[in-house]
């Protein structure tokens, strides 16, 4: 859980949905104090991957979506809260603090034409470009047509930003850089792992490592 820009109370919530199953039924949800659940991503875990790095532990994402009813008034609001960080862009980068934490290698995105409900015995409309998603977020597509990237996150020098810029690049990766370490409390909580401190990006962020 943390403060919002404007003050408000946001958390992420992770799940198992079975309703999800056939895209991962495993979910990370973003709910926002008056807003409700902005945005959600469904998940699974491999140990397979045939495009990269055949010993890869790949975090294999199958949805991600918007489940408010206001959805693009919802969406803007958030992304102001979150100091210009979309809901999507978000939701992913907290996937990678996940998947790194808990020691796996990368993110696997499903393309549009892999997507379960593309199939032809569902034959649905995706409410999301997937393909254009995850070449927004940089993933480097793969022989099976999925979309791939590490878990681990990396942020630009802040001295690569112009002056007026740098206050929100700050707050925007003072804000991923708190949920990652709040991650770990929570597994050290539920496995009593003894967590570590770890150099932070840049220099500029603390962090914790289970170890």
């Amino acid at each position: 859980q943390w403060t919002s820009k404007s003050g408000l109370a946001f958390e992420l919530r992770l799940s198992l949905d079975f309703l999800m199953e056939k895209e991962g039924c495993i979910t990370l949800s973003l709910h926002g104090q008056d807003l409700g659940q902005i945005i959600t991503a469904s998940f699974s875990f491999s140990s397979v991957s045939r495009d990269f790095d055949i010993d890869a532990l790949t975090l294999k994402v199958g949805c991600v979506q918007s489940t408010n009813f206001d959805t693009l008034d919802t969406l803007r609001q958030a992304t102001k809260e979150l100091h210009g960080i979309q809901p999507r862009v978000f939701i992913v980068n907290t996937l990678k603090i996940l998947g790194n934490v808990l020691g796996f290698n990368q993110i696997e995105g499903i393309s549009n034409s892999h997507h379960v409900y593309s199939s032809r015995r569902y034959r649905r409309q995706l409410h999301l470009n997937y393909d254009e998603l995850w070449a927004f977020l940089g993933f480097q597509k793969g022989l099976s047509g999925n979309h791939f990237t590490s878990t681990e996150l990396e942020f630009k020098p802040l001295s690569s930003y112009p002056s007026n810029k740098r206050s929100e690049q700050r707050k925007r990766q003072a804000l991923l850089m708190d949920i990652e370490s709040q991650l770990i409390v929570c597994l050290y909580q539920a496995q009593g792992s003894k967590p570590t401190p770890l150099l932070g990006r840049d220099g500029e962020f603390g962090a914790l490592a289970l170890t």
